[in-house]
């Protein structure tokens, strides 16, 4: 009996029934089933609202589901539900059942702190009952309840054994029910609202008219026309990616013909809203003067802006920037922070099987013509698919590798990639079987995946001894690819494979002493075989290389080298396609459309696009640039490309400052960029030009023992320099005679010296001829 001593109501209604009570042990019965009837009676009112809401929100789900999609007029017309603005709906809460909740939540809170007593039940017995029954009446009927309504006659005659703390066991179950219910309600909240919220994504206005539009423009032989007209109508539904793209297609001229005017105005429109993107558009603008003045100012704080935007080309752009102090002091770890995020995203989305990009240099096409530059003409194409038809197992190998890697102006194609090496099974060095491998593990449209398949075929080669075998098989145990996964049998293979000299098996190799996996972790061993891997310009080892320098693990640390290795890794994304894009428009004649592709890759911090830059403005030059600026835009981008190390831009550089070419005449910068040239990179024409320079005296000493040691070093470099060092030498030789001439007839101090002189010219006059 736990009466509150303070409270005097209950103390006199206890003596009341005290005294009204002759035998005390029949009173104690009495009160025991009195409690035991009113909290039953609590208990029913509970589990009577519980079923209710389970009730309630069964219906709305049903309703929901057979409504989605279509109009919800009645679910709106209905009084009783209230729209929650999410999708979903509730039932509106009479005043006649929030009372009979807060009564059931204090009456709960109490029973969960106190035991039950004559003093804390309700006094109106009948309303209480009647409260209870009228709810159940109002319950709706269902065959499926998941918390069915308990018997009370079972309830009642089990009082008469069931000793009074039994009152507790029934609260613990309420509340054990109110928490299941609270779960499954929580379920259906975020079942329901997320299947909406995909719906929504998937219909993401103009989304579908922009995807159509890229699949047109894919396609060489798309309607532009049509896929202009998809974009536009995607731009109108407030698409940003179309709107984005359609900037820049009008700025390079990739669909209809280009208009600045009109991508300006995208491009400020998209700044205005924050937009990184067109704030890169506008920085890109203002940087090479195209719609504006040329200011470097305004470029950087559109730059910096995109950056901070996370826009990877602006991250680029900076890290370009304060990697070589353009528009800003030189800064290597800012650069290289900028350099890391580029690259981080590079390598979390390189394959394999990514598309090689072939990078062509404009200049030494002029020279030496496409075919020495590493494109492959269709007849070569043809030729080796003749030898590969009558069985010949290099040329079938060449062709796969061709078709699956992509690159030298042929198109990826694995399902050729895939004939050419099944033909090549029949070799005994497993190369065939190793790619065939490959594709089944990589999987593509062409090429079903198929870990067993790969398998089959992995296993093959290394019975073979291929090192591309051993990688294959070493990367299907690492990853548990149709096997237990088993890291000192992928160890094995990696480091059979790497002795081989695969750079992917060096890769892996370098991987696993770095984790530690198969083996005792070993970052100078790791260092070891990231340097062999990245020799074969594997673009992951690179990445991997460059972030050890960058944090000094295992390494020394170095900001200059993880700097210009990373930007090795940014500048291998998917984007470098554009420079083929741009040589494309090149070779087809329209060459402002080059000029500005090849100028938007430059600003990325491109050695190669610069350079093509500055060699079709040195050759003419575009429509679009004023005929006085176009030496010194070419020399602009010719230092860019000096300042990166092309050894072509330095001999330009010093070209551009002996003639006077967009700047002053100014022979002592030419002979010092000619001197780099000769020195760093062992340039045969910068060699020559300092032999001529030393030979007349222009912005050095003139010394005619030096200009024959340069001339002499010209011919050793280049074979090409061969003639016209011996023409040089000759006239070299020519002058002197002609020098020595000149002085003995203007006279000498002595008539003894002449004599002298004579005598030697008279003697020795067919060395002269000879030299």
């Amino acid at each position: 009996d736990q009466t509150d001593e303070n409270d005097p109501q209950a103390q006199t209604k206890e003596k009341d029934d005290d005294s009204n009570t002759g035998d005390p042990n029949q009173q104690t019965s009495g009160k025991q089933n009195l409690d035991y009837k009113k909290w039953q009676e609590q208990s029913d009112i509970v589990i009577d609202k519980l079923l209710k809401e389970v009730e309630s929100i069964v219906e709305l789900t049903k309703r929901d589901l057979e409504l989605k999609g279509s109009d919800n007029t009645q679910l709106e017309s209905d009084d009783n539900l209230v729209d929650n603005g999410d999708g979903t709906y509730s039932r509106k809460t009479s005043l006649h059942d929030s009372q009979e909740d807060s009564k059931i939540a204090s009456q709960s809170d109490y029973n969960n702190n106190k035991s039950p007593s004559s003093s804390n039940l309700p006094t109106n017995n009948k309303a209480s009952t009647s409260s209870s029954s009228n709810n159940k009446n109002n319950l709706p009927q269902s065959s499926n309840q998941k918390y069915p309504q308990p018997d009370k006659k079972t309830s009642n005659s089990d009082s008469s054994t069931t000793p009074l703390d039994n009152s507790a066991d029934i609260s613990s179950q309420v509340s054990k029910i109110e928490s299941e219910l609270d779960q499954d309600i929580q379920e259906d909240d975020d079942t329901i609202p997320s299947d909406d919220h995909e719906q929504i994504q998937d219909e993401v206005p103009g989304k579908s008219e922009y995807e159509q539009a890229l699949t047109i423009l894919s396609d060489i032989n798309g309607n532009q026309e049509s896929a202009y007209n998809l974009l536009k109508a995607a731009v109108n539904l407030g698409y940003i990616n179309a709107r984005r793209y359609l900037a820049s297609a009008k700025m390079f001229g990739n669909i209809g013909p280009r208009n600045i005017t009109a991508a300006i105005e995208d491009f400020e429109d998209l700044a205005a809203k924050g937009d990184p993107v067109g704030q890169h558009g506008l920085g890109y603008l203002h940087a090479t003067g195209l719609g504006f003045n040329s200011s470097q100012a305004k470029a950087l704080i559109y730059y910096t802006f995109s950056a901070l935007g996370g826009y990877t080309f602006g991250e680029m752009s900076l890290g370009y920037r304060y990697f070589n102090g353009i528009g800003v002091s030189k800064n290597c770890e800012t650069a290289l922070t900028y350099y890391q995020r580029v690259a981080t995203k590079v390598a979390e989305s390189v394959s394999s099987i990514s598309d090689t990009i072939h990078k062509i240099r404009l200049s030494e096409e002029a020279e030496q013509g496409a075919a020495k530059i590493g494109l492959l003409d269709d007849d070569i194409v043809q030729y080796y698919q003749f030898l590969a038809e009558k069985g010949d197992i290099p040329a079938q190998t060449a062709l796969g590798q061709l078709y699956y890697n992509g690159g030298r102006g042929v198109k990826k194609d694995h399902l050729k990639a895939y004939k050419y090496f099944k033909m090549a099974t029949k070799a005994n060095d497993g190369v065939g079987d190793a790619f065939l491998g490959k594709l089944h593990s990589e999987g593509s449209k062409s090429i079903k995946q198929s870990n067993r398949t790969a398998l089959e075929y992995f296993r093959k080669s290394v019975e073979k001894k291929s090192s591309i075998g051993y990688c294959g098989l070493g990367d299907m145990y690492l990853h548990g690819k149709g096997v237990v996964k088993d890291y000192q049998k992928a160890f094995y293979l990696f480091f059979q494979s790497a002795q081989q000299g695969w750079a992917d098996g060096q890769l892996q190799l370098g991987l696993m002493y770095y984790k530690g996996l198969g083996t005792p972790k070993d970052l100078k061993q790791a260092v070891k075989y990231f340097n062999l891997a990245s020799q074969s310009g594997h673009v992951l080892a690179i990445y991997h290389l460059g972030m050890l320098h960058a944090t000094g693990n295992g390494i020394i640390r170095s900001c200059h080298t993880a700097t210009e290795l990373l930007k090795t890794v940014a500048e291998r994304g998917s984007w470098s396609r554009w420079l083929m894009e741009a040589y494309s428009s090149y070779k087809n004649g329209k060459i402002s459309d080059a000029l500005i592709k090849y100028g938007f890759m430059a600003e990325l911090g491109y050695e190669i696009a610069q350079s093509n830059v500055a060699f079709i403005l040195d050759k003419g030059g575009s429509s679009h640039i004023h005929e006085s600026e176009k030496y010194q835009r070419a020399l602009l981008h010719w230092s860019r490309a000096a300042s990166q190390g092309s050894t072509v831009a330095l001999v330009k550089v010093g070209d551009y400052h002996y003639y006077g070419y967009g700047t002053k005449i100014d022979y002592e910068a030419a002979a010092l960029n000619y001197r780099v040239a000769s020195e760093q990179q062992n340039n045969a024409q910068a060699m020559f030009n300092l032999a001529y320079m030393h030979e007349r005296g222009l912005g050095l000493n003139k010394d005619m023992h030096l200009a024959k040691r340069y001339y002499d070093m010209a011919s050793e470099a280049s074979t090409d320099a061969y003639i016209p060092v011996k023409l040089a030498l000759a006239k070299l030789s020519i002058l002197q005679v002609v020098n020595w001439l000149r002085h003995y007839f203007e006279g000498s101090s002595s008539s003894k010296q002449s004599d002298v002189k004579a005598e030697d010219l008279k003697n020795n006059w067919d060395l002269y001829v000879m030299a």
